[in-house]
């Protein structure tokens, strides 16, 4: 098409052009192997008034013609990749062309930094293209100033007439234009617009997932030479990149999400750079076309695939050592002996064999070579139900158990309708794949028998492409990624079998394999999970992809991560600290699930996948329209508690603090809240102004805790935003930030408890843990009632629903019982704050030594 196009035009060369598809919701880049009537279809399916026929004027030599994009979407033309930016065209088209694409540049797009000055020169040599020559009399030519200037010039100048900008563009065109021609006018104007630094980039609007001291809304320029950040308003580059900077493009499956993953030359720079847009694929298209070493861009989370070179003696090797495998399962005795079976019809019609017939059988069949017995159909793909296990197991329900297991396996490919683990309704057999995986987690027996069966029926398959054959090694992935098998001779008869199947990697076998081979790995190292898999993750590991999930921060806002189904806690807070920009050794944060007013810390050793899926059955289990929140947050303090020069660490516990003070963790008085309120103003509405107190009421709401919303008075906060509206938007954040942090018991993590069991406190109590000890408290006081170092701490001891702390001494000491439903929560701080001590005087020894 792009071709055909050229051909119509006289454009002599396409290379760097492109077709788009523009509407009012998006503007996509039609890749080569795109189809023109898939994206017609897609209109008529959207009731896109471009779908039908209108007249409008095309390249047609016959003036108006019907046709299709006369409407609110169309295709456009124009140049996608600049290789030589400054350079002139010589194909007189391709420069009226660039001409074109540059005045929508600078009119209708904004991209360059021009001033009035330079903007009403290029809108006189524009003017001069259009209609040659000054013409006294003319006026009305002048009347449509958006047609030549930038909007972000006309509103800077709001009190100018409509008559004054006419007659600043005729003056314009009366002193630029003068004497050239039309080619001439052209040339001024795009020399003019190749000056700027930003010429033949890309603009592609974005907004930065992170904390930084840059506008979160930027453009993300990409060009010839890298990547560029620009600022959204002045156009000038905040920060640049070369490609040689550029370790790799990911794009978000799930979410309008690009991540740059960067090289970095030293511990303080960025690794990784998150941008949010609908245009993830657009940019690393562009970059690939710049770039061919980033020209394989993945999706984020997609398994990466190996290729193998490999000969016919080395694929022999494999199959040699699956064969070996199988024989020390066989030597081991771990293999049930396959039950003889009987054919034709005198031995079905004769009656059953003696049991001394049957003892002299099973003897000769002892003598026999492992290989007689356990033929190749014992050890390969059955369509038939197995009257027995496969591996030795003690027990009849545990049998049973492992027949419908394999049943099930039958029901997952399609094969068999009922007999397995099978629930009513279940459309993706999600629920009985977590039955079977969990079958297999509470029993070491059931998990080798299972492990065996995947194996069988993923063996000498007719078609490793089929079906029938994604189903089985589907469920392999997902058993992988959850369970090992404790048995060494199942585990290497595993392996043995995944290293077969790996070979070609170009079919779905061959993919599969290696995904499980990682998964084994993944779970050997990090050992077996809890739980079964979450319907998101098996989603996800199905189509061998890595689990997308949220993690919300203490603004509001998330960052869509991946993750694979045995990641732990430390692991995922380590990959979002990097992809946010937060420094390696900023220590005490972690992750919490959140569940509606449940909120918990996540241990570093658990699995978050396990998490996703706990939470998940509790909601289906209570009919919960409430979703897990997976939070990053700080949770253990240590003085000095942050870089304040560090933007990235600052803005989230600065958000933190916030949280606090919104959730009733942080007491403050009348006037203080109107302080922090005034100091959120200044931010979120801008300097003074003679606005309505009733402006107020937002920021009161999204400040203040619930019980000092009704009190406040909107006039006291405009008072006193007055009082601090020199500040910038970053001073008041500050001012906001140092007056939390003046707290004596900042970076306490703030537990409502209740406790009778002494008379001498009150009933309704707050227990404060932090880097000093613990501290009981009035709820909403500022000073605490006692305060207990960690030396005087001298046992304490969680329950479900309480916690008991003994102080001084455990004969004659103070013993305190808290009713509390997050008791292991605060121990397990307590723990964790006593062991960071402990480890302060080690260290403080060693080097006195």
């Amino acid at each position: 098409l792009l071709r055909a196009l050229a051909e119509k035009i006289d454009l002599q060369s396409v290379d760097g052009w492109a077709l788009y598809e523009v509407n009012p919701d998006y503007e996509h880049y039609i890749k080569g192997h795109e189809y023109i009537a898939d994206i017609l279809g897609q209109w008529e399916h959207d009731k896109r008034s471009s779908a039908a026929m209108s007249k409008y004027t095309t390249v047609s030599r016959k003036g108006h013609k019907e046709a299709l994009g006369g409407g609110d979407s169309r295709f456009v033309f124009r140049k996608r990749v600049f290789r030589n930016p400054r350079e002139i065209p010589q194909d007189p088209v391709e420069y009226h062309l660039m001409y074109a694409q540059a005045v929508h540049s600078v009119t209708k797009l904004d991209e360059f930094p021009v001033n009035e000055r330079v903007a009403l020169q290029l809108a006189g040599l524009q003017l001069q293209v259009l209609w040659g020559d000054y013409v006294t009399g003319k006026e009305t030519r002048y009347n449509d100033a958006h047609m030549y200037l930038p909007a972000r010039i006309l509103n800077d100048q709001p009190s100018r007439s409509e008559d004054e900008w006419g007659q600043l563009l005729s003056d314009a065109h009366r002193e630029f234009g003068k004497g050239k021609s039309e080619i001439q006018a052209k040339v001024w104007y795009l020399t003019s617009v190749k000056h700027y630094p930003l010429y033949g980039s890309t603009f592609f609007p974005v907004t930065y997932k992170g904390f930084w001291s840059y506008p979160n809304n930027l453009i993300l320029a990409v060009d010839l030479n890298g990547l560029k950040f620009v600022n959204l308003r002045n156009k000038t580059i905040m920060a640049e990149f070369p490609y040689t900077r550029l370790d790799s493009v990911s794009v978000d499956r799930e979410d309008p999400v690009v991540l740059l993953n960067m090289k970095v030359r030293n511990p303080e720079e960025q690794k990784c750079f998150i941008f949010e847009t609908p245009q993830k694929e657009d940019i690393a298209n562009l970059v690939a076309s710049y770039s061919p070493l980033h020209s394989k861009w993945q999706h984020a989370g997609e398994a990466k695939i190996r290729r193998f070179n490999m000969t016919e003696e080395e694929k022999l090797k494999l199959y040699d050592e699956v064969l070996t495998a199988r024989r020390a399962l066989a030597e081991n005795n771990l293999l049930q002996r396959p039950v003889e079976t009987s054919s034709g019809f005198l031995t079905t019609t004769l009656r059953k064999p003696s049991k001394e017939k049957l003892m002299r059988l099973k003897k000769q069949r002892e003598n026999l070579p492992y290989d007689k017995v356990f033929k190749q159909s014992f050890w390969s793909y059955s369509k038939s139900r197995l009257s027995q296990p496969i591996s030795i197991i003690i027990g009849d329900e545990l049998e049973d158990t492992a027949c419908k297991m394999f049943q099930s396996l039958l029901i997952h490919a399609s094969i068999e309708k009922s007999g397995g683990f099978e629930i009513e309704g279940d459309e993706h057999h999600v629920g009985m794949i977590q039955l079977v995986i969990s079958k297999c987690l509470e029993k070491e027996a059931l998990c080798n028998e299972f492990y065996l069966q995947c194996i069988k029926q993923t063996t000498d398959q007719p078609d490793p492409n089929s079906r029938l054959n994604g189903q089985n090694w589907r469920l392999m992935a997902l058993l992988c990624s959850i369970v090992v098998p404790r048995s060494k001779e199942i585990l290497s008869y595993l392996m043995a079998h995944l290293r077969k199947c790996s070979i070609d990697s170009n079919t779905e076998e061959g993919k599969y394999a290696q995904f499980c081979m990682q998964s084994v790995q993944r779970t050997l190292q990090n050992k077996n999970r809890k739980y079964p898999p979450s319907t998101q993750e098996i989603m996800c590991v199905i189509h061998r992809r890595k689990i997308h999930a949220r993690f919300y921060f203490m603004d509001g806002q998330f960052r869509a991560l991946e993750f694979d189904s045995a990641a732990t806690v430390e692991e995922v807070v380590g990959t979002v600290k990097e992809r946010i920009g937060l420094r390696r050794e900023a220590q005490g944060f972690s992750l919490f699930e959140v569940f509606g007013q449940l909120e918990r810390n996540m241990l570093a050793s658990e699995k978050v996948a396990d998490a996703i899926f706990k939470w998940e059955k509790y909601a289906k289990s209570t009919g919960s329209q409430r979703f897990l929140k997976l939070t990053f947050k700080k949770r253990v303090f240590l003085k000095p508690y942050l870089n304040v020069q560090d933007k990235v660490e600052f803005g989230l516990l600065f958000n933190q603090a916030i949280d606090d003070v919104v959730n009733d963790r942080f007491p403050i008085s009348y006037d203080e809240g109107v302080y922090l309120t005034a100091l959120r103003a200044q931010v979120l509405l801008g300097p003074p102004t003679d606005r309505p107190g009733s402006d107020y009421n937002s920021v009161i709401d999204s400040t203040l805790p619930k019980h000092m919303r009704q009190p406040m008075q909107p006039d006291d906060v405009a008072k006193k935003h007055r009082e601090i509206g020199s500040m910038t938007g970053d001073e008041a954040n500050l001012s906001f930030y140092d007056f939390v942090r003046q707290w004596q018991l900042y970076g306490s993590t703030i537990f409502e408890v209740l406790q009778s069991y002494t008379a001498t406190l009150p009933k309704n109590l707050w227990l404060a843990v932090n880097e000093q000890g613990i501290h009981i408290m009035k709820r909403r006081d500022k000073e605490p009632l006692v305060t207990y170092d960690y030396r005087n701490i001298v046992n304490y001891s969680p329950g479900l629903k309480n916690l008991m702390i003994v102080t001084e001494s455990l004969t004659r000491g103070t013993k305190f019982v808290f009713n509390t439903s997050q008791a292991s929560q605060i121990a397990h701080l307590i723990r964790d704050y006593t062991h960071v001590i402990v480890e302060k005087q080690r260290r403080a020894a060693s080097r006195h030594r």
